[in-house]
């Protein structure tokens, strides 16, 4: 600027037009430049960040590879130097290393030659006890697996199957069959099978190979050693698998072939008569030892297949009839009726009826239990185990304890409800929430509200509380695409110190709720609900998703039914991007998985594993925060006996209609003068019964703050239904909901009526 002000000086202080006309064009052009500048370095900052990420990323991984390639290695030459093991632990620690390096192709030899040396010793220590231990044996299981997965028409697997064949225990069953043994061995038979026509049936005589009837004898291996039944041979067997026209739809078989084994067990007396294991069971017969050990094994791998097989399958699909399925609906209900009174048998078996007694000697007894306070008889005990372990058969509307002694005393502000209530009903100063709660409100300008709380404000305080704790714009709760409540996950960001203390106090405040009957108009998605008030480790499935994004929820759907082509086109992996408003970050659903494609053999359990993420880690500590809440007014256990359906019902009401009837005969009506009163009264019943559904639960919800009412009917409402008739039509009609309690003018015809209650 100097420069410019010395060639153009004409000794005058102030600048020219020309002066000023390019002064502004260099600090216009150099403003420009400067903020160009400084995008481009920021733009260079943030590539040279991302590049060093980048390298650190690929450095660690690198530098993890080659850590396990050289362990792999020191693992691999270290058995190689032992050779062949020649006692029971050299073989276990062979059998460890080998799980430590096995690669597919390069061990492959140094795998069949392990089992053929273990095969060896087995012979010689036959009578020794467990040659393999069993946590070992369920190790080289799987190396085993990734061996025949890639077999083919040229492999030689006899070693293998021949060490499977001996080693297989009982106990092992379950295991198998989730670490995949089943779908390793018919994705061999399938290789190995010639090519038929859809559809055409096995002929068994001359199509299967040696080599394929060893695998199928293997495939009924682990079933066999659960359970030994002779009527069931191999031919039959192979004559079930050979009907089906595909791959697909040999689990089918497999599980069909099991249940049919499952519930043709038998045993014979003495006398050569046969008794089915099932049917005595159901009926609280007990079985000997064996045939005891041989039912439990097979029923616990059949259950441990069928939860495998159906749980990514969505509800609708049993009512569709999906090719999936392995069962139709008809079928499935017949099982679970099986299971179901399987276990009934087994809760008379656990407390039999001893001796008899008269009727008037078991009164007795019933009676002087009583007195004793702290008694558990042998029926409340078995009661609590049919409460506990088929909790779904019961009537969740004839369940219901209440215990009441001191109160309570609690003071907040209409205007800071919420904030009053988390430190006035902390678990510091109110650890026992059970006691009934007292309420004095104070209004805005700090003057303490006239009035006892004799119920009805508390029942305010409680609605009021519930409406705002739960308010999405509060931060702690989300709505799904059907406007159902779930925790946020972004909450954790929002009050990063407080949200395990604020999803405490809202776990309190839900079971106060269902402890004192009380209803609120709050509606929770199941998947949350489920997890909250019912078992621990409640499953999250397919069919939750469609409530918490309906689009996802189709996306995921469909991949089960693409090709491999289609699949691929799609180039998922196993992670996700999470936009989370404050940052954006990629997710792997499971170790590494941004690494790792989706593909026709790990779909299911990419599903499983996104539903997973979104429905239940995202939301896992505030969940646990809140399930601790609960705990401390209601025992979880006992909301587990409920569906998450009839968990609902508990703090929302059931959604039926609501009965007129039973609204009447609860109701309490104030301010009755005359004859033509009580005649007013029964044209407003005739008007509420002819209204629509969702005009009643408005009704309701304007006398009660809650559109449905108590599970129990409206004798549990408290305090009571009250109508107060009022002497001038010029009013319209008003409730108070502290009370419960409808103040209704009389009016002049029906019609003013209809059109004053709508």
């Amino acid at each position: 600027m100097s420069f410019l002000n010395l060639v153009d000086f004409d000794g005058s202080i102030k600048r020219n037009k020309k002066q000023e006309a390019l002064l502004n064009t260099i600090v216009r052009n150099d403003r420009e430049r400067f903020l160009c500048n400084l995008e481009a370095q920021r733009k260079a900052r943030a590539k040279d960040q991302k590049q060093q990420k980048a390298a650190i990323v690929i450095q660690r991984t690198w530098r993890a590879h080659r850590a396990r390639i050289r362990v792999a290695q020191k693992f691999r030459e270290d058995f190689d130097a032992l050779g062949r093991p020649a006692t029971k632990e050299a073989l276990n620690l062979q059998i460890t290393r080998m799980n430590v390096f096995y690669h597919h192709p390069i061990d492959d030899s140094r795998l069949v030659t392990l089992c053929s040396v273990a095969l060896g010793l087995f012979r010689v220590h036959k009578e020794e006890g467990e040659l393999i231990a069993p946590q070992r044996r369920m190790v080289f299981y799987k190396c085993l697996f990734k061996y025949l997965s890639h077999s083919d028409k040229d492999t030689n697997f006899v070693m293998p199957i021949r060490f499977l064949e001996t080693f297989i225990a009982a106990q092992d069953s379950v295991f198998l069959a989730k670490a995949g043994y089943f779908e390793c061995i018919l994705k061999l038979i399938a290789k190995l099978a010639p090519d038929r026509e859809h559809g055409a049936p096995l002929a068994l005589q001359c199509r299967l190979s040696p080599r394929i009837e060893l695998l199928c004898e293997l495939l009924m291996h682990p079933i066999a050693k659960t359970v030994s039944e002779e009527r069931f041979s191999l031919h039959e067997a192979l004559n079930a698998f050979g009907t089906y026209p595909s791959e697909k739809t040999l689990p089918a078989g497999i599980m069909s072939m099991l249940w049919q084994l499952l519930v043709g067990l038998e045993s014979r007396d003495s006398s050569g008569c046969a008794s089915n294991h099932i049917d005595l069971l159901k009926m609280g017969h007990p079985l000997d030892d064996e045939s005891r050990d041989r039912l439990t094994h097979a029923l616990s791998l059949f259950c441990g297949c069928l939860v495998a097989v159906i749980s990514s399958i969505d509800d609708a699909d049993f009512v569709s009839g999906h090719p999936n399925i392995v069962f139709n609906s008809n079928k499935l209900t017949e099982i679970i009726t099986v299971i179901r009174d399987v276990g009934l048998g087994l809760i008379d078996l656990a407390f039999p009826d001893d001796f008899f007694v008269t009727a008037k000697a078991a009164e007795e007894r019933s009676r002087d239990a009583s007195k004793i306070s702290g008694v558990t008889t042998e029926d409340k005990l078995v009661e609590l185990l049919l409460l506990t372990a088929v909790g779904f058969t019961f009537d969740v509307t004839a369940e219901g304890v209440s215990v009441r002694h001191h109160a309570i005393n609690v003071a907040v502000r209409r205007q800071h409800l919420y904030e009053d209530a988390f430190k006035g009903l902390s678990l510091g100063n109110a650890p026992n929430l059970r006691l009934p709660i007292r309420i004095s409100m104070t209004n805005w300008v700090g003057l303490s509200e006239v009035g006892i709380d004799g119920g009805g404000i508390f029942r305010e305080f409680l609605t009021e509380l519930i409406r705002t704790g739960f308010d999405p714009d509060r931060g702690f709760f989300k709505y799904t695409h059907d406007r159902l409540l779930y925790p946020n996950p972004l909450s954790i960001q929002l009050y990063p110190d407080s949200y395990s203390e604020h999803f405490f106090f809202l776990g309190r405040v839900v079971a106060k709720l269902i402890y004192e009957k009380q209803m609120a108009e709050i509606r929770f998605a199941e998947f949350f609900v489920s997890q909250l008030l019912g078992r621990r480790q409640a499953d999250v499935d397919l069919h939750h998703l469609k409530s918490y994004d309906p689009a996802i929820y189709k996306h995921l759907k469909s991949l089960r039914s693409l090709t491999a082509d289609e699949l691929a086109a799609l180039e998922l992996d196993f992670s996700v991007i999470i936009d989370d408003v404050v940052d954006v970050q990629t997710v792997d659903l499971i170790p590494d998985g941004r690494r790792i494609r989706v593909t026709i053999d790990n779909r299911l359990e990419y599903i499983r594993s996104y539903v997973n993420l979104f429905l239940y880690k995202r939301i896992e500590p505030l969940v646990d925060a809140m399930r601790a809440g609960v705990s401390t007014v209601v025992d979880p256990g006992w909301l587990a006996m409920f569906s998450p359906s009839e968990l609902q019902t508990l703090v929302s009401g059931a959604d039926a209609d609501l009965d007129v009837d039973d609204m009447m005969k609860h109701c309490a009506v104030h301010n009755i003068k005359d004859e033509s009163d009580r005649e007013y009264m029964d044209l407003f019943w005739s008007v509420v019964r002819e209204m629509s559904p969702e005009d009643k639960r408005g009704l309701l919800k304007f006398i009660t703050g809650c559109s449905r009412p108590p599970i129990e009917g409206f004798k549990m409402l408290y305090p009571a239904l009250g109508i107060q008739l009022v002497h001038d039509s010029s009013h319209l009609p008003t409730s108070a909901t502290c009370m419960n309690l409808f103040k209704l003018p009389i009016y002049s015809s029906r019609a003013k009526l209809e059109e004053k209650l709508r």
